[in-house]
This record gives C-alpha cells, structure tokens and sequence, in this order.
C-alpha cells in the first residue's frame, strides 16, 4: 500500500480495525449487482459469511439503480452504523463515499468490479472475501477525496443541469477517491452510462472506446493550474509545481489523487493517496494517437519523459473548452459537459484500510 501522505492520518493510536469491529458492532453490506463480479451469488455468500464469522452484526444492502449506493451509504451512517463493507466498483465505491463524508461510519472498500483501480491501489486481495479479512486486521484513516464542480458562465448556464442530469439531483459538485479528467475517455464513460447500463465487463468500454475516439471531434481544452505549496518548480516531464498559476492548451486533462488510471496503467505518478494535493497530468497533443502513446508510455515507464505532456502537482486545475462542452468524469462515471474546477473537497472521509 501506498505510504502515508500528509492529508492521510490514522486514528488516535493506530489501533487495529480489529479491536475497533468488535463482535456486535453494526457493519453494512453495501453491493452492487451491475457491477464486475458483484453479481456472483457464490462469493456473496462467501464474503457474508467472512463477516459473519466475525461476529458483526450485519445489515445487507443491494443497490437497484445507478447512483442509489450514495443513498444506501447514507442512511447507514444516520443509523450509526461503524462501517459500510461496499462491494462494487470503483463508481459504486464512489457514491458509497459521498454519502460518507464528515460521518463517522466508514467506508470499507471490497474489490467487485472491471478495474478495481482503488482496491489495487490500497493494496487489497483481489478475492472480495480474502479482502474483508485484510480490512477487519488493517486501521481507520481519515483522508480528504477530491472535488470536481460544474463552472457557471456566461452562456454555460446549463452545467449545473448536466451535473443534475448524471444522478448529482440538486448539486453541482461531486466528490471523488481516485482521479478526474476532461476528454475523450469521459465522452466514452458517458457513452457507457447512457446505452449500455445492462452489460458488465469491458465488452461495452470498448465498443464505446472505439466509437467515441474514431468519430468524436478533440476536445480544444483551456486548462489553467494552481500549484500546490512546497516542492520542487516543474521543468518538464517530471510532476513538480509551477512557479505560479500556470495556463496551457490541451486535448485532455486528468487529477489523481493516486497514480493509477484504469487497471495498469499508471498516468498520474508522483500522487499520492490521502496528500493534500494532486498530480495533473496534462497532454498538449492534437492527435487522435494521444491515447495510445500515453498508454505505451505509462506501461513502459516513460510517461514522464513523453513531449507533449506535462506533470504538475497541483492544489486545483480548472478546464474549460472553445465550445464549453468538454465531457468530464470521475472514477468512470460521467459528470458534467462544460467548465469544471477540480480540487480537494472540505468534508473528510474514515476509511477502513489493510495495515501496509
């Protein structure tokens, strides 16, 4: 597992996830049958009964639409419950968080979907059941998840409806654990959202994928960075802070608040999860080859040394477009088209993590 950042801290004592779940505190049971392997009825019953072999009183709670974990997480914590066991992927994991924050229940991640990208990242089993036992031997941390909120403008008085219009009801901001970005890779999350809700896997990521980057026009992305404090003035390929707010033109723009995209591939190094700050990884291209040369990149080691693209760590990054209808999207789940400010979010989040 990652080390811990500064905006990362564990709970009075470092005391063990054990000591703290003790036979008959409440736990929820949070899934998500659209999810990867949530649906699998077998390793459900493998992962109740790793809680119950615990001892841990236990409420279950499947989802039955999209955006409904937020919900569900929510009234767990109204009903004091010490922990929510999610089982989904990284979206669901996601809602489950938002409806956590600036509670005291927390969100205990389980590993049930097509990337996982969180659960990898923390260093999780891939087994969902192996995964409660790690948790239940781990610690509590308290950690600030990123922010992205839709940018009112002149003319652009639709972004907070399009917020609305992806499951955000009256807001127009969204919390998020892992990453944001700006381009075509969120035209293709929104392509998925809207058609293919019903199919698992990757089979509809990559009949949107091919879709949305052979047809789509680039996005013209404006994208202005604000620097994090502290740390070495970016030069180049290396992810460093910029002297000063720092202004650029892209065709795609990412924040993550650790350095994995997707399952291997790894296009935000130097983040790291729970610090107060970011990595943006920013790519001045205006080539539909983009996508894949940061990809052989990334899986080569050689991101940091691609032209074209800058790393930058960064405190907030706000996008917006020529035609202000740039697609964004958080943890493969489409937010909003339009100007969007990416940050760190006010409300903190207690997580329940394996010890590293």
């Amino acid at each position: 597992m990652p080390a811990r950042g500064p905006g990362q801290r564990n709970e009075p004592g470092d005391r063990p996830a054990g000591g703290v779940l003790a036979p008959g505190a409440r736990v929820g049971f949070l899934w998500n049958p659209r999810a990867g392997s949530a649906g699998n009825p077998g390793r459900r019953r493998r992962i109740r009964r790793a809680l119950d072999d615990a001892g841990l009183e236990i409420r279950e709670t499947p989802t039955e639409a999209p955006g409904q974990a937020e919900s569900l997480a929510r009234e767990h914590a109204a009903a004091g419950t010490a922990a929510v066991f999610c089982w989904g992927g990284d979206g669901t994991l996601a809602e489950a968080a938002r409806g956590l924050l600036d509670t005291e229940t927390a969100l205990a991640p389980l590993p049930g979907g097509t990337m996982n990208v969180l659960g990898r990242e923390l260093g999780l089993p891939r087994r969902p059941e192996r995964a409660v036992g790690a948790l239940l031997a781990g610690r509590f941390v308290t950690v600030r998840p990123g922010s992205v909120r839709a940018v009112r403008q002149p003319g652009n008085a639709g972004a907070a409806v399009a917020a609305r219009a992806v499951g955000d009801e009256e807001r127009a901001e969204r919390p998020f654990l892992s990453m944001c970005s700006v381009g075509l890779d969120a035209s293709v999350a929104r392509r998925v959202a809207e058609r293919e809700r019903r199919r698992r896997g990757l089979a509809p990521w990559v009949a949107a994928g091919l879709g949305v980057f052979l047809t789509a026009p680039l996005p013209r992305l404006r994208v202005r960075v604000r620097p994090a404090t502290g740390g070495p003035e970016n030069t180049g390929g290396t992810p460093g802070n910029a002297p000063e707010d720092l202004s650029l033109t892209a065709c795609w723009v990412g924040v993550g608040t650790h350095p994995r995209y997707a399952r291997f591939l790894r296009l935000f190094p130097g983040a790291r999860f729970g610090e107060p700050r970011f990595t943006a990884t920013v790519v001045r291209w205006r080539t539909r080859f983009a996508a894949p040369l940061m990809a052989a990149a990334s899986l080569a080691g050689l991101l940091r040394r691609l032209p074209g693209v800058r790393l930058l760590r960064a405190s907030a990054v706000f996008v917006e477009s020529n035609d202000a209808a740039a697609d964004s999207q958080t943890d493969g789940d489409p937010f909003t088209s339009g100007p969007v400010e990416i940050g760190l979010g006010a409300k903190p989040l207690r997580l329940l993590i394996p010890t590293p």
